[in-house]
């Protein structure tokens, strides 16, 4: 969305604009244009890029935290995630932000979440036969973003301080009822891209002492990846420095070092020694689920899952395909045998 220059300097002679506007408006075109951002002058401005009636997205700003429908998912390690999930208007709005604007922004090379082309693989292979693993974790992550770094963030992009208010609201709620802080809602489309642009701070200070050090560095969102030599891994001292100067709290209670002699290496859930392997539980809890469709039928299965779990049969096909894709990212081989075994199924789809 490239700026057009000659056509603003046109306009704005035909309207009788001073010289000194010319030069103050081009500067910051300039400025924004050259980064590969689009220009946009003012909140009414970016209403007309959205095409969005001005007054109404004053109004949406205000009222923004009433626009998401909430959910919770289970998490790994046991407990529920809250997932916030913006409304149509709410979510057109960031998604322009977004595509427009936070795509065009780069992120640490050790940040492996969010980012195209890179997986939870990529984020495991930086680890592959070091001596010593240590993982840790940010606590409360998203929720640790509050409305000052996101505003923060826009104004180091250049854009005019009405205009990264604005932002800064958009892509920030108030969703907790006892808080009255504003932060990043985990389900809108612009929280992944903010979260890697506000960390990469952080992320430049860790791979800098892992280079001086001679380590392995990678993150991938809030799970943090050091290995090499166990004495020359980051003190704990050392990380709840940092992260308090940046704004974080390391969540002690999932910190973990795995060294030469530990039978299972885990880097965001996938085995890590001479290579990165799926976890033999997950692919057998997956190649359970195929067999008691294939010994009983998916219905009578849904049923049984429904009646003894709790669980409903919304998606369950695409739920289970979803699971062997998993597993095809890290050992096609064995994902292949599980496709194989799910075609042969009567999912009565056709």
């Amino acid at each position: 969305m490239a700026f057009l220059r000659s056509l603003f300097i046109n306009e704005a002679k035909k309207k009788g604009r001073s010289e000194e506007f010319l030069k103050t408006t081009l500067e910051y075109a300039d400025f924004l244009d050259g980064k590969g951002l689009p220009v946009i002058f003012s909140p009414l401005h970016f209403s007309l890029l959205v095409q969005t009636d001005y007054h109404y997205l004053k109004h949406l700003i205000s009222v923004r935290s009433d626009f998401y429908a909430n959910y919770y998912i289970r998490k790994r390690r046991g407990g529920k995630r809250k997932i916030s999930v913006p409304f149509v208007p709410l979510r057109i709005v960031q998604k322009y932000i977004n595509d427009f604007i936070l795509n065009k922004v780069d992120v640490h090379p050790k940040a492996f979440a969010f980012v195209r082309n890179k997986s939870i693989v990529d984020n495991a292979k930086v680890h592959v036969n070091q001596e010593w693993i240590l993982n840790i974790d940010i606590k409360d992550f998203f929720t640790s973003i509050g409305v000052d770094k996101v505003y923060t963030t826009f104004r180091s992009l250049g854009y005019v301080d009405n205009l990264c208010y604005d932002f800064a609201k958009l892509c920030t709620a108030k969703l907790e009822a006892k808080s009255k802080r504003e932060f990043l809602p985990q389900g809108a489309p612009t929280s992944p891209n903010l979260s890697n642009i506000i960390m990469r701070n952080v992320d430049r200070r860790f791979e800098n002492f892992s280079i001086k050090n001679d380590i392995c560095y990678s993150r991938y969102a809030d799970d943090i990846t050091f290995s090499g030599k166990k004495s020359k891994l980051p003190k704990i001292s050392f990380l709840r420095k940092v992260f308090k100067e940046e704004g974080f709290q390391l969540n002690e209670k999932k910190t973990q070092y795995y060294g030469p002699n530990s039978n299972r290496r885990f880097v965001t859930g996938l085995i890590v020694k001479d290579d990165v392997k799926i976890p033999n539980r997950f692919i057998n809890s997956t190649s359970r689920q195929i067999y008691m469709c294939e010994k009983h039928g998916v219905d009578n299965h849904i049923d049984w899952l429904k009646k003894n779990h709790g669980i409903t049969g919304n998606y369950y096909y695409e739920w289970l395909m979803g699971k062997i894709a998993f597993i095809n990212m890290v050992e096609p081989s064995e994902a292949k045998f599980l496709y194989d075994r799910v075609n042969r199924i009567d999912w009565g789809l056709k």
